[in-house]
């Protein structure tokens, strides 16, 4: 013979009879008083009705309400963006993955692949295998290089923002700010300014020789990668002469903003206020802009 379990009486406080259960308690009760006569109804009335009543009371309590607890969202700080490192592989499968370079940002598409050939604190150098990937390159000093391969393409900016799509035999490019540099071996240089898009395929004519206007600028942006005072005196010189030659030429933003930064750094404070001005005067938008008014402010 087992021993009854043990039984929490206090949980029956809680507890509710089911409304089947009530009726059987309430006929049973009538039933057990039915069968006297005489004075039993005078007991199995109000043993009924305190059967009834305690039902009653049993439903009509009302059920406590759960606590409902608010939590206050909080505001966690974006996590850094992962950092490439020389000889790193980075690929997007779904959706768009950024990375950081170096100081610059880079966004490699959804099926893009970009390789780290180099990341050293003044030179960063990256090649777009697959896809498309757009860059954030943030200004450079004299002697810092920026440059993205593809295939036989070499794409070399001087702080601006591009995208680089390779497509079978053939590279986009597109130029969202400033100018890049485009190069090959065995061709002359191309570049391609803010706003404007170009396709390299291999095995394509391109120009035999850049014009004058074309030239000048390459020049003095091959005088600022020398990054000695010299270099980029002989750097103002050259870009002075293109602004007087072509004072509505393609490459003016580009003149104004060099002015007025290698004036800064020559120390020549007044003509880099003036450079300065002149740009924001026609562009007083964008980073660059934000850039030259801290220096039009000294």
């Amino acid at each position: 013979m087992s021993l009854p379990q043990e039984v929490d009486l206090s949980k029956l406080r809680e507890a509710s009879p089911a409304p089947a259960v009530a009726r059987r308690i309430v006929e049973g009760a009538m039933a057990r008083t039915a069968p006297r006569r005489g004075k039993g109804w005078l007991i199995a009335v109000p043993v009924a009705f305190a059967a009834g009543l305690a039902i009653a009371v049993v439903f009509l309590r009302p059920t406590p309400r759960p606590e409902i607890v608010v939590i206050a969202p909080q505001t966690l700080p974006l996590p850094a963006l992962p950092a490439l490192v020389s000889g790193q592989v980075a690929e997007a499968a779904l959706g768009p993955v950024p990375f950081r370079a170096g100081k610059h940002h880079v966004k490699v598409a959804a099926h893009g692949k970009v390789v780290a050939t180099k990341i050293e604190p003044r030179a960063v150098r990256l090649q777009v295998a697959a896809g498309a990937a757009r860059f954030e390159v943030q200004p450079l000093e004299a002697d810092e290089v920026f440059a993205v391969s593809a295939g036989a393409l070499t794409f070399e900016a001087v702080g601006t923002q591009f995208e680089v799509e390779v497509e079978g035999d053939c590279t986009r490019l597109e130029v969202q700010e400033g100018i890049v540099r485009v190069s090959r071996a065995g061709r002359e240089l191309e570049l391609v300014t803010e706003g404007k898009r170009g396709t390299f395929c291999e095995g394509a004519q391109v120009p035999e020789s850049l014009s004058e206007e074309d030239r000048l600028l390459s020049d003095a942006l091959d005088k600022v990668r020398g990054g000695s005072d010299a270099d980029l005196a002989e750097a103002t010189t050259i870009l002075r002469r293109y602004a007087e030659q072509y004072p509505a030429g393609v490459y003016r933003q580009e003149a104004l903003y060099y002015l007025a930064r290698l004036s800064h750094r020559l120390g020549r404070a007044d003509e880099a206020r003036a450079f300065a001005a002149k740009f924001l005067a026609s562009w007083p938008t964008g980073r660059r802009a934000d850039e030259l008014r801290a220096i039009a402010a000294k």
